[in-house]
């Protein structure tokens, strides 16, 4: 009995941990662009691709009573996009992106978590619109594991179970301001983060004594069994 009690003990005391460590991707690429018109006036999509970190674009442009401007950013764990647009009758536009992108060659399978952090501001005033969004896809192989449109602020711990092989991760941050008659502004930041996960069986960091305890107990028992009474 006394010994089933304390197997019991043990194997309370003993739970599953996780062991996180960065995810090392063979090859990763941050990219940004920029668009901004307003009225018969435009500043084109200026695209900028890493290395090196961090990677910017911005553009903007001024009509006859209109203008707009738009900017992206990407850095290692953080995208950033900010476009406004005002309008008195003369259409102005802006759009901007913020991509990471990274690929691991070959992998032995296992889990890996993605921790982001989405924040976002909008304001519109009159027939502005604008929107903020960010789109997290997960591919094995030529096989898309996961896909998924935030358009709200959001905390996100997702967890992925990878196959063996090759694997990608694509995170893009997207803004866009529109507006005739008003103004329009948005901000939206992504910080984000990649860990392996390696679970194992430990003791609980404040039972260790305990289990101490229980072994000990285990020899007093076989010390009295050895003596001749139990």
């Amino acid at each position: 009995m006394m010994r089933t009690l304390i197997a019991l003990s043990l194997i309370t005391l003993t739970s599953t941990t996780s062991f996180a460590a960065p995810v090392v991707f063979s090859t990763v690429e941050f990219s940004t662009s920029a668009f901004a018109s307003a009225g018969s006036a435009s500043d084109g999509v200026n695209e900028q691709v890493s290395p090196p970190l961090p990677v910017s674009a911005d553009a903007g442009a001024s009509g006859l009573s209109g203008s707009a401007s738009a900017f992206g950013l990407a850095d290692t764990g953080l995208l950033v996009v900010a476009t406004s647009a005002d309008g008195a009758g003369e259409q102005s536009d802006a759009a901007a992106t913020a991509r990471f992108f990274g690929t691991l060659a070959s992998t032995a399978g296992g889990t890996v978590n993605l921790f982001v952090n989405f924040d976002h501001q909008l304001d519109r005033t009159g027939d502005a619109s604008g929107s903020l969004s960010l789109l997290i896809s997960v591919s094995a192989g030529s096989s898309l594991l996961f896909s998924q449109i935030y358009d709200a602020q959001a905390d996100l711990l997702l967890d992925f179970l990878l196959p063996q092989g090759s694997s990608s991760f694509d995170l893009t941050l997207i803004g866009d301001s529109s507006t005739l008659d008003g103004s329009a502004f948005a901000l939206g930041s992504v910080e984000f983060d990649l860990q392996a996960d390696d679970r194992q069986a430990v003791p609980e960091p404040g039972s260790l004594a305990l289990s101490a305890l229980a072994l000990a107990g285990l020899s007093g028992v076989r010390r009295r069994r050895a003596g001749g009474w139990a």
